[in-house]
């Protein structure tokens, strides 16, 4: 092993010009290979660590209001069809959280002492919406109401104390009215009839106490959509809410004004393509033509992303670069291996006659140029350790990965492998008593 050892050194200190050459260019090849490897898995990095986050958190989608502006909308900013179709295109990618907001107001006049007015919010929730607020699960044919809601109904059920009418959405209210047919009890919208809600005719449920309500006292609007800074108004509290599901929309009676819609968004697991929130924000603005909708993650992850691929034309191109040079470096080196190994044909022969087998000089040949390779490849490594923190990622210095390391060494003793082979194959001694004799 020693006497191996000894002959692959002054093998290579013969030939030590052209070994400094391969050396010189593999470490360029593999110094640039390596940095721009270190800077494209930071940047992989980076934007996994941002993909994760988004997929941690639930985005919201506004539908944009204007100063000023307070008419009811006669429609729903997104309708139960909208979610629908949205569930359909990017239910694969995205979580969808969507829900629909309708009000209800109903007035008690009794003794001439004015009238209570309840308030009631109807929310319609889809199964993600629902288990990110609730702890329970609804039943199919049951609304969910909470306490004054059901003081509601107590009371609209006392038909000795009351007699209850109901009117249509935004009519108008002529108080002599009451009094002249005695009607003490009225509401707008959502309909009462034998202690039920009316969704439609022939759709009336029953509603059930909202499991510990005190456990989500509100919901505040701020989650879903852009309120102005009145947080007050922008809380929906639970006890006047009527909770039902999303299905039961297609039920409801086009006389029920809605209120508004809340949409939320989060990316499954990690988000691949970033885009996908921005593409439903435009698909929805090309839906509802003359509408607005805005979303509230920042550009950052999308500023990030095309700055990485911007970053990326340029790693490729350095990379071919480094690719094109490490293959020089291998043809170079077969054929200056053909001249060396043609010089050494006449030791070769007399080391055969000696004793000597084709495999220890074919491996004295790999220890030869597989060291040429590896140092080659570490000095590589070396300035690419130095230069890596140099180099800037789309939001921080590059990281160098150890794992490099490995794949040099394995690439270098592929690599001196190949070359051996291929230069052995080109050289006829397969006689070397012939050869010795031509010599």
């Amino acid at each position: 092993m020693k006497y191996m050892t000894y002959r692959i050194r002054k093998m290579i200190w013969g030939s030590k010009g052209a070994y400094s050459i391969i050396m010189l260019e593999l470490a360029i090849g593999i110094t640039i290979f390596v940095s721009c490897l270190n800077l494209m898995l930071t940047n992989k990095d980076i934007l996994d660590d941002l993909r994760q986050s988004m997929a941690q958190d639930q985005t919201t989608i506004y539908h944009v209001r204007f100063a000023g502006d307070e008419v009811l909308p006669d429609d729903l900013p997104v309708r139960y069809e909208h979610y629908l179709d949205m569930e359909e295109k990017y239910g694969d990618s995205v979580k969808i959280y969507y829900g629909a907001i309708y009000s209800g107001s109903y007035f008690f006049f009794g003794n001439n002492a004015g009238a209570d007015i309840y308030a009631i919010n109807f929310l319609f929730l889809n199964d993600a919406m629902f288990e990110s607020l609730f702890d329970f699960q609804p039943k199919e044919d049951r609304l969910y109401a909470g306490s004054r809601v059901l003081d509601l109904l107590k009371k609209a059920s006392d038909q000795e104390a009351y007699n209850l009418v109901c009117w249509g959405n935004m009519e108008e209210y002529d108080t002599s009215v009451y009094s002249q047919e005695k009607t003490n009890a009225v509401c707008d919208s959502f309909r009462i009839k034998d202690g039920k809600f009316v969704l439609s005719q022939g759709h009336e449920l029953y509603c059930e106490p909202i499991p510990d309500e005190e456990s989500t006292p509100y919901i505040d609007r701020f989650s879903f959509e852009y309120y102005g800074t009145d947080k007050e108004a922008a809380r929906l509290y639970i006890e006047d809410c009527v909770i039902g599901t999303a299905d039961m929309l297609p039920l409801l009676s086009e006389d029920y004004g809605p209120l508004d819609s809340l949409l939320q968004v989060q990316y499954l697991d990690q988000a691949e393509d970033s885009s996908i929130i921005p593409a439903i924000v435009n698909w929805l603005n090309r839906e509802r033509s003359g509408d607005n909708y805005q979303f509230t993650l920042t550009d950052r992850a999308l500023k990030l992303e095309k700055q990485a691929r911007d970053m990326s034309i340029t790693i490729y191109q350095y990379m071919a670069v480094s690719l094109a040079i490490m293959a020089v470096v291998l043809i170079g080196t077969v054929g200056i291996l053909l001249v060396i190994l043609n010089q050494r044909k006449k030791s070769m022969a007399v080391a055969y006659c000696c004793g000597a087998t084709p495999w220890k000089s074919f491996l004295e040949l790999y220890g030869e140029i597989s060291s040429v390779f590896l140092v080659g490849g570490i000095l590589g490594l070396a300035l690419s350790v130095g230069i890596t923190p140099r180099l800037s990622a789309v939001e921080s210095a590059a990281d160098f990965y150890p794992v490099n390391i490995f794949f040099v060494i394995l690439f270098c003793l592929a690599a001196a492998l190949l070359c051996c082979g291929a230069a052995l194959a080109g050289v006829d001694n397969k006689d070397p008593v012939k050869n010795l004799k031509e010599l």
